[in-house]
């Protein structure tokens, strides 16, 4: 059984270190991990990493600049999305994140907006980051259903109603290490209603690490303990729904 992980960030300044990490992944048969670039602190390392193969093995790359550097986007950002659209399989995560406001609003949503325009011309998969901003988020979305290949909610907190909006238009709901914490009993019944067919699984690493290594720093090796967890909260065997979220993946990222 091959895992994959649908949201990392690799090359982090706080994540481990690169080798410590691909041993991870191959001692957990992690297969494929996506790998965020957050443009706004991210760019040399992305401009590296995209031409040295040697940093690339069981990695896919999705690139943009996150809500909270909205006020950093510029020409240079855009520029690398269509330089390397062929080695994309997707553009983000943008988004809104009233919650925090390291950007402004209105920096934001226009970051958010012209993300959604390249990403239709580039026929790319959008990753979101939603924040407290549940009606604006999809106040701007609505004007892009159909006109992008898909959109994935990555490690989703977000309520009741605009999961069922997104499953309705036919998106895709990520669940991290959030899901396991014990005080998210309200986040689990929301994931209860999202149907397998849309379900992402992503560890967001190195960020928020599931039981049993909360406080540790996360990577995509834990991604393991994320799919048991959902697979017994779902009432389907680790496999199985290995097996749903590879084929979920594929289609919204076009995965070979």
């Amino acid at each position: 059984m091959k895992y994959i992980d649908c949201h990392a960030h690799v090359f982090a300044e706080n994540a481990l270190g690169y080798e410590e990490q691909v041993a991870g992944w191959h001692q957990h048969n992690v297969d494929r991990i996506l790998n965020v670039f957050c443009l706004e602190t991210d760019l040399d390392i992305a401009r590296q990493v995209m031409q040295d193969p040697a940093r690339q093995q069981n990695l896919s790359f999705i690139a943009g600049v996150t809500p909270h550097g909205a006020d950093k986007f510029c020409a240079e950002h855009e520029k690398f999305l269509y330089d390397h659209k062929d080695q994309l399989v997707a553009i983000g995560e943008t988004g809104l994140d009233f919650h925090y406001n390291l950007s402004g609003k209105e920096q934001q949503r226009n970051s958010f907006i012209r993300h959604m325009e390249i990403a239709c011309e580039l026929q790319k998969s959008v990753v979101l980051h939603l924040r407290d901003a549940d009606e604006e988020a999809k106040e701007i979305l609505q004007n892009y259903v159909g006109k992008v290949p898909g959109v994935m909610l990555h490690c989703y907190t977000s309520g009741e109603q605009l999961a069922k909006w997104a499953i309705e238009q036919g998106f895709y709901i990520s669940a991290s290490g959030i899901v396991t914490f014990k005080k998210s009993q309200p986040l689990r019944d929301i994931f209860k209603q999202v149907p397998l067919e849309q379900l992402l699984v992503e560890t967001d690493s190195p960020y928020l690490a599931p039981p049993p290594y909360r406080g540790k720093t996360n990577q995509s090796a834990y991604i393991v303990k994320i799919y048991e967890y959902l697979a017994e909260m779902y009432g389907v065997s680790t496999e199985q729904l290995c097996e749903q979220v590879w084929s979920n993946s594929k289609k919204l990222f076009s995965l070979s």
